[in-house]
């Protein structure tokens, strides 16, 4: 019986690994995303083949939608030096990007780098961080 818990414990290990990995790319692809379109839409790329921006991201071959580009344009100049922080997933960057400034920037990084996203939403939303321990509240039908 250990073994199999030990092998178990072993796989969880290694697709735990795969997953910090994929967070990693996934949040540096998105930032390189947000470059990219900002380059597109900032010196107005979209003129050699478009009628606008919007309908250059609209291409049925790219089909993004419009609230991820302009998420991944946001990132882009909040965080101009990205790659220290490829390691946050992009929904907690998500969470942080609308509230961040010049002084507070390394300390919201830091929160969305160690709370969960629940955690991290309360603080930002209360300035406080979320005790240890709430009650649930009663429920009457």
């Amino acid at each position: 019986m250990s073994q199999d818990l030990e092998k178990t414990g072993d796989r969880l290990h290694e697709l735990r690994q795969e997953l910090h990995g994929l967070v990693y790319t996934a949040t540096e692809h998105f930032f390189r995303m947000g470059g990219i379109m900002k380059e597109i839409r900032d010196k107005e790329l979209w003129k050699g083949g478009y009628q606008s921006f919007g309908a250059f991201y609209s291409d049925p071959e790219f089909s993004f939608k419009k609230s991820s580009v302009y998420h991944a344009i946001k990132f882009v100049e909040v965080f101009p030096d990205w790659k220290p922080i490829v390691d946050v997933p992009v929904s907690k960057l998500m969470l942080v990007a609308p509230y961040i400034n010049e002084k507070n920037r390394e300390t919201l990084v830091a929160d969305a780098r160690s709370l969960s996203a629940s955690d991290l939403w309360h603080k930002l939303t209360t300035g406080q961080p979320r005790p240890p321990y709430m009650e649930l509240p009663k429920i009457f039908f």
